[in-house]
């Protein structure tokens, strides 16, 4: 499920929460995210690979670079394939690197909803039923179709949770009847289910107590480890049962899902570029482990505790200062289209500051909330400081989704620019 933190599903999803518990799934409480949004987040976890080498890979259509996604791993070693998701006006995960124009899996119920989906008042519907239902109902009929082979499925919900309006609620009771379903059918006697997301909420007024930076960057992952495995592999079940606490991201997963496809479980052996130290969860990570262990830039790492600061704490002020030397610079540069132009961003106010050391005590880190005028645009900027104070980027606006910088050309420089009409400049009709 999309932009759901651990924290937000417990309290939103009660009912599916409580199903978890009783039937044993794994609860994986420093589960960190690795980037900023979907994209990132989930090629890592499907890729095992950075979003500039996939990006690279890819030049530009995800079709030239199917092969390196785990579907067509498991495809290639007999497993029925396929991928799903749902509210594809987003845009969805994969559309800013022009998608998939070829089917990347063996089923792919992307046209469904291409044709069908609309808008009926908060639900996003395929005809008269909500899209997550029909992709739960696709997820059910794929895995009851090939319970007696091997597959491999990844279906993705945005509908329900991409943003504060969305409420999770609403599925709880039908993601809970989907898994008893499939328990039901004796699919999970030897399926294991990940059920995760990618981040949590990045934007809005929740993301404005101090609390929300941990939870931007903390999704939910719950894994459902069959019985067949837990007899038959008790040393890495115990393992798993262990890194329940223990920090991973993305990239173990993805190691993670490769040692299940190879028989031997538990021996696999494979380095990522992209995180060398990262190891399948199947075997017991390091209770000493770091951010660095895993991939996890400090911009996002969250394995320590912040103290307040007050707002005009003069490092606080001068990390300000660093701040808005960048988002001006990127305000300047910023193109737009004809007879518009982006206002001049000001600072105005801090809103909050935080301030906590590395777990090696030689770098100190500053964690600032800042408001600039005009437009009121919130940003959360990192600044790190060792001899000297460096702003960790990329910047992040948590405010609302910026409807004042629809002028600009590029989408994500809307997130520096606050729009006006240019003096003395006509537009032919």
């Amino acid at each position: 499920m999309d932009t759901m933190s651990r924290v937000r599903f417990i309290r939103s999803m009660p009912r599916t929460y409580k199903y978890l518990k009783e039937n044993d799934w794994l609860d994986f409480r420093a589960y960190n995210k690795v980037d900023y949004n979907t994209f990132p987040n989930i090629v890592a976890l499907l890729t095992g690979k950075k979003r500039s080498e996939v990006t690279k890979l890819c030049n530009n259509t995800m079709d030239t670079c199917n092969d390196i996604f785990l579907w067509s791993l498991f495809n290639k070693k007999g497993y029925y394939t396929a991928f799903g998701e749902d509210y594809l006006r987003l845009p969805d995960t994969f559309t800013l690197q022009n998608g998939f124009k070829v089917p990347p899996t063996n089923h792919y119920p992307r046209p469904l909803f291409i044709t069908g989906e609309s808008l009926k008042g908060n639900l996003i519907c395929t005809m008269k039923k909500p899209s997550a239902q029909h992709l739960l109902d696709y997820a059910l009929d794929f895995s009851i179709a090939y319970k007696s082979n091997n597959f491999f499925g990844m279906f993705w919900l945005n509908s329900y949770s991409h943003n504060l309006q969305n409420i999770p609620t609403l599925i709880d009771r039908n993601i809970v009847n989907f898994f008893e379903s499939m328990d039901n059918s004796g699919i999970l006697k030897n399926t294991f289910v990940f059920f995760l997301s990618d981040h949590g909420i990045r934007f809005g007024e929740a993301r404005m107590p101090y609390e929300s930076y941990y939870d931007e960057r903390l999704p939910m992952l719950y894994i459902q480890v069959p019985d067949s495995f837990r007899k038959t592999h008790t040393h890495q079940y115990t393992n798993m049962v262990i890194n329940q606490g223990r920090l991973l991201s993305p990239y173990d997963l993805y190691l993670t899902m490769s040692d299940l496809l190879h028989k031997d479980a538990g021996t696999y052996i494979y380095t990522l570029d992209a995180c060398p130290q990262c190891v399948s969860i199947l075997k017991e990570l390091s209770p000493d482990r770091n951010c660095a262990d895993a991939s996890i830039d400090a911009k996002w790492c969250t394995c320590h505790d912040m103290t307040k600061l007050p707002n005009d704490d003069k490092k606080v002020l001068l990390g300000v200062s660093a701040a808005m030397a960048i988002i001006q610079k990127k305000n300047r540069e910023i193109i737009t289209t004809k007879c518009t132009e982006c206002e001049i961003l000001r600072f105005k106010k801090v809103l909050r500051a935080h301030i906590y050391t590395d777990s090696f005590n030689t770098r100190v880190y500053y964690i600032i909330v800042l408001l600039t005028t005009p437009g009121d645009l919130k940003y959360e900027v990192v600044v790190e400081k060792q001899d000297t104070l460096r702003v960790i980027e990329p910047i992040d606006t948590i405010s609302t989704y910026n409807s004042k910088g629809n002028c600009v050309v590029h989408l994500y420089d809307r997130t520096f620019c606050i729009c006006k009409i240019k003096k003395k400049c006509k537009i032919k009709p």
